[in-house]
């Protein structure tokens, strides 16, 4: 099988973003539907704690977030189980529902139903996918930290004990 990876797919890894684009083809009252979803820590524009960008057919949803399904399925997540401090990160939950009939309830059309259990399944694991990897991500972004860290206190540890003594003498320590 071929993957072709885009421009903005090599930058988004870059940044830190991760996401989820194997969504399920099982149909919801015969219709197919993919979830696509995305998770980014501490970007610029983000404010602390969790926001949620919502898309139906990549249309964003503005309004009447309250009973949606992504937000409920978002804030469900256990954040501190993939190494993200809730209160304090800033975390950009992205999550787009496709599909030929998307279940929304209200004549606004601005919020997605969470009683289909299918979708909301679906939205679940995708956000804990994309979570999944992102902790993966910081895991070895905190190592590499780790390991710079022991190489440059080993630096001074070598050099202290190679200049030690003639700097006692300089400065008249003994």
């Amino acid at each position: 099988e071929r993957v072709v990876r885009s421009a903005i797919a090599a930058w988004e890894e870059r940044r830190g973003a991760h996401r989820d684009r194997e969504g399920s083809l099982a149909p919801v009252a015969g219709h197919p539907f993919l979830v696509e979803a995305g998770v980014c820590v501490n970007g610029k524009k983000l404010n602390p704690g969790i926001t949620i960008f919502r898309f139906a057919n990549r249309i964003p949803l503005l309004f009447e977030a309250g009973s949606d399904v992504i937000v409920k399925q978002a804030a469900g997540v256990d954040w501190g189980r993939y190494r993200v401090d809730k209160a304090t990160a800033k975390i950009g939950v992205f999550v787009s529902l496709v599909s030929t009939r998307i279940p929304f309830r209200g004549t606004g059309k601005e919020h997605i139903a969470e009683d289909v259990d299918e979708i909301e399944e679906e939205v679940k694991r995708a956000i804990q996918h994309c979570a999944s990897q992102l902790s993966k991500k910081l895991a070895k972004r905190e190592a590499a930290k780790q390991r710079k860290a022991r190489r440059k206190a080993g630096f001074f540890e070598r050099a202290r004990a190679a200049l030690g003594h003639p700097i006692e003498i300089i400065s008249g320590i003994e």
